[in-house]
């Protein structure tokens, strides 16, 4: 039975367990579930106990200890310290090594291995080499340099004898390895020594060649005779230099004074020493002194004092004369004097540049040469060094190649068996109790699967699809017989089935908006499923709210209304209305309880 509201879609319901009903199905099937694993259990031990009594396997354990290559920088002289990274993969490249198929085949040519009951059973190659593989294992030890290797086998002699065989196989081949490497390692060091010997030699060739060609004492050493000229001129190039700006310097000085006085100070010393000058100044001097004494004596009127003064202006004007003809002969001589004598000293600091270029360049030269040189050097005592590692490295590979056993991995044989490895019952009958736990789970939820039976509220919400507003429990009372079902929200409102009815109304309620739940409908897949006492019973819950319910009988086969509300007269309904017999007024009629029509 359901109920339907008209315009409001039902809200998806999941298909799926929810963990109430898992917990059911537990509980209901629970020997099930005992029963299955005691059976799984007991087919493990035994299982177990026949394999230990006719097919044991004892296994036999051994180790390697690998050694981490470490590979010397010769160039630097420095060692790195091996890491963790290095290690892995090296302990990871044994056990490659150990079960790679090309080493096994040859474990196989081994006589040890022949005469074994384990090798005879088998005669097919690619049997035992399968066999092998399933029976032998190696694996890394994590963070360690540490390889597990372990050999199985029925006979716990035969087990410890593989396992030996395999190692000595091992060892043997990686002797053979490490001999064949450190070899090859040793001839490439000699011919990179000797590349390095042949670099020296010709380093050395080329610097006798530069001496030779150099031809100069000392220029290696930078003390050269070429140098010490090279001072000489650059000293006598300097003094050129000054020399040159002092007389520039001395001819603005005369060119400055030329302007300002008409001549200079050194021209003016030469006419002053002039005897015709120094002549005519003597005899003014004297005729001045007449003079003084003629206007003492005569006065300034006298014919003699005018006289003399004729005389003394005659000289004076005749001086004049003479030292501007002087000066104007002695400026054109001094002009020329320095201008000869820049001229002179540029040319010779021409001439000394030019030998100070010349030899400044064979210095140049001389200096690159001597920085080849230099480096020639440098480049000699780095390949001496470079050599001295080189020889070091192959006196330790002599080393290495003399000791090579010592300098192999370490092997530690296989352990002798005492006890069965395989099977165990510490693993058979936890394994057994947990195949039987998960055979027993799965079997019981395939059969919930396949079983499509009804039998709780979940089951009708999976297979309808359709959401759960409620359940009504059955009516269990002492005087149930006398009360009608139908009503039975109004005469006994106490009770748990009114109590079921009032929850419908409120799911109902929250499941819609209240202007949206105007109508509803209650059917069912058969009938006798309670269609009738649903709808009467939450008519009333609806109208002890206060609401007002109209109670419509759709049943035509076996309506029920009329019984449970009689009429008086003729019983009319929802048919008469649909066939226009009468209308709706005429048919609705009170129910008996207030608001339920």
């Amino acid at each position: 039975m359901s109920l339907r509201r008209s315009g409001v879609r039902a809200a998806p319901v999941a298909l799926g367990f929810t963990f109430r009903d898992i917990l059911r199905i537990f509980r209901r099937r629970l020997w099930w579930i005992i029963l299955i694993t005691i059976f799984c259990t007991g087919i493990a031990a035994v299982s177990c106990y026949l394999m230990r009594r006719y097919r044991p396997i004892y296994t036999s354990t051994g180790m390697v200890i690998c050694k981490t290559p470490v590979q010397e920088d010769i160039l630097r002289g420095f060692t790195p310290p091996p890491n963790k990274d290095l290690i892995a993969l090296e302990t990871a490249n044994e056990v490659a090594y150990l079960t790679s198929e090309s080493f096994l085949n040859g474990v196989f040519e081994r006589m040890g291995i022949q005469r074994t009951s384990w090798f005879k059973k088998r005669k097919d190659k690619k049997m035992l080499l399968e066999d092998l593989k399933d029976s032998f294992s190696a694996r890394a030890q994590r963070g360690t340099e540490y390889v597990i290797v372990q050999m199985s086998a029925s006979n716990l002699d035969e087990a410890k004898t593989l396992l030996d065989e395999i190692l000595d196989e091992y060892q043997n081949e990686k002797y053979e390895q490490a001999t064949a490497n450190l070899r090859d390692d040793r001839s490439s060091l000699v011919k990179e020594r000797d590349k390095i010997e042949n670099l020296i030699a010709q380093k050395r060739d080329m610097l006798n060649q530069m001496r030779q060609q150099a031809n100069i004492p000392g220029w290696d050493r930078d003390n050269t005779v070429i140098l010490d000229e090279l001072n000489t001129m650059n000293r006598e190039r300097m003094l050129l230099e000054a020399q040159i700006k002092d007389m520039l310097i001395r001819r603005q000085q005369l060119q400055d004074d030329r302007k300002t006085q008409g001549y200079t100070s050194t021209v003016q010393a030469a006419v002053d020493q002039d005897p015709l000058i120094m002549g005519y100044r003597n005899q003014m001097l004297n005729y001045q002194t007449n003079l003084d004494g003629l206007m003492d004596r005569l006065g300034v009127e006298h014919q003699s004092v005018q006289q003399v003064q004729t005389l003394i202006e005659s000289l004076r004007r005749q001086r004049l004369a003479r030292e501007q003809m002087l000066q104007q002969q002695y400026g054109v001589l001094e002009e020329q004097a320095i201008e000869n004598r820049i001229r002179s000293l540029q040319q010779q600091y021409t001439v000394v540049l030019s030998k100070f270029q010349e030899i400044s360049n064979r210095q140049k030269d001389l200096d690159q040469k001597r920085a080849l040189f230099e480096n020639g050097l440098r480049e000699i005592e780095d390949h001496k060094r470079v050599k001295l590692r080189f020889e070091d490295r192959i006196y330790s590979t002599d080393v290495a190649l003399d000791n090579v056993r010592q300098e192999q991995e370490q092997i530690i044989p296989g352990t002798k068996p005492y006890t069965i490895s395989f099977p165990r019952f510490s693993v058979f009958i936890p394994g057994g109790i947990f195949v039987g736990l998960l055979l027993s789970v799965g079997l019981i939820f395939l059969l919930e699967f396949i079983d499509d039976s009804i039998k709780t509220p979940s089951d009708v919400m999976r297979h309808l699809q359709a959401p759960l507003l409620g359940m009504i429990p059955e009516y269990d009372e002492e005087d149930a017989e006398d009360i009608e079902l139908a009503k039975v929200v109004s005469i006994h409102p106490q009770a748990v089935i009114s109590e079921s009815f009032r929850q419908i109304r409120t799911n109902l309620y929250f499941s819609a908006p209240l202007e949206e739940l105007k109508v509803m409908l209650v059917t069912s897949s058969s009938g006798g499923c309670g269609k009738t006492t649903v709808a009467v019973n939450l008519g009333i819950t609806f109208a002890s709210e206060g609401k007002r319910v109209l109670l419509v009988d759709a049943n035509f086969r076996r309506s029920a209304l009329n019984r449970l509300f009689p009429a008086e007269g003729a019983p009319r309904g929802l048919s008469n209305v649909l066939v226009g017999q009468a209308s709706a007024a005429d048919v609705i009629r009170n129910g008996g309880i207030e608001g339920l029509d």
